[in-house]
């Protein structure tokens, strides 16, 4: 079964949410490093909620901005980065005047040809908001730095050293995942996994059995990790991470609720509004207009 929520490439969404003109992105050979300050006045804030077929960072030297990253919502400024992975359902939700950083975005095959499998476990593990020391901030803007350099040679494909440096970038974010994996536990890797799983097979898997299995581990264990991680049920994730991929798909005016209900493989219309109100206090209608309004 194909995925319910459209991806959004690089040019879609700078077609959809940046005033024009601005410089293209390969959607093929995904790389792009620009300076937030010279993006955020042309950006469309908030976003629609939609879905990256790519990786970005955003490293903020000034200034502070949320984010809406699946079912948490994140600020960050300086002395933290932002990492999206391909496939996140995400939406800009605010963004400071007077921001300063840098945007890096790269298409998955680059990681998938850097990374082992094992390390493809840590990257995908990363939390979405990463805090950074005084020192780490310094040598991620040298970094970011030297990449706006790369870039700005007359080139339409990412160099060699351009290649270079966005490695060592991610090799420095994996080193910190594996210096701080003494505090993370089993209960948070099982949690993350369960999340995973969730973004891929929620809209077909209903039943907190197939997830368990898939994880190899009991229904009680996992009730226990993702309660203690989370403060909820392994069942009110799915069931919000069910509401969030209907947000997404509200969007779609060309769909009606009962389409979008049967999608998500509920068969109950009148099941599936309560179950949306239970969880934004609005019903599928009203969330659709709403959403709409905010854009207009």
């Amino acid at each position: 079964m194909t995925s319910l929520i459209q991806h959004v490439t690089p040019d879609t969404f700078q077609q959809a949410y940046i005033r024009q003109p601005f410089g293209e992105g390969d959607s093929v050979n995904y790389f792009q490093i620009v300076r937030v300050e010279d993006v955020a006045s042309r950006l469309l804030v908030p976003t629609l909620l939609h879905r990256t077929t790519y990786n970005y960072f955003v490293l903020l030297t000034n200034g502070q901005g949320r984010q809406l990253h699946n079912l948490d919502e994140i600020t960050i400024g300086p002395g933290a980065m932002l990492l999206v992975h391909v496939d996140t359902i995400t939406a800009i939700k605010q963004i400071d005047e007077d921001v300063r950083g840098f945007f890096v975005g790269f298409d998955s095959r680059f990681v998938q040809q850097l990374l082992t499998p094992v390390q493809m476990e840590q990257w995908y593990s990363l939390p979405a908001c990463l805090p950074l020391s005084a020192v780490e901030q310094t040598w991620c803007v040298a970094l970011c730095e030297l990449l706006i350099q790369e870039k700005a040679l007359p080139t339409n494909k990412p160099t060699g050293a351009a290649r270079h440096l966005l490695a060592a970038f991610v090799s420095k974010l994996l080193d910190k995942a594996q210096d701080s994996s003494q505090d993370v536990n089993r209960q948070q890797i099982v949690t993350t996994q369960f999340k995973r799983l969730l973004n891929q097979h929620c809209y077909q898997q209903h039943g907190l059995p197939f997830y368990t299995d898939q994880l190899a581990i009991s229904e009680n264990y996992l009730f226990r990790c993702v309660k203690q991680t989370t403060g909820k049920s392994p069942k009110t994730l799915l069931l919000e991470t069910l509401v969030l991929y209907a947000m997404v798909q509200l969007q779609d005016t060309t769909l009606d609720v009962s389409q979008i209900a049967d999608a998500l493989g509920i068969t109950d219309v009148s099941y599936f509004g309560r179950l949306f109100r239970q969880h934004t206090h609005m019903t599928p209608t009203e969330y659709r207009r709403t959403a709409r309004q905010d854009l207009s």
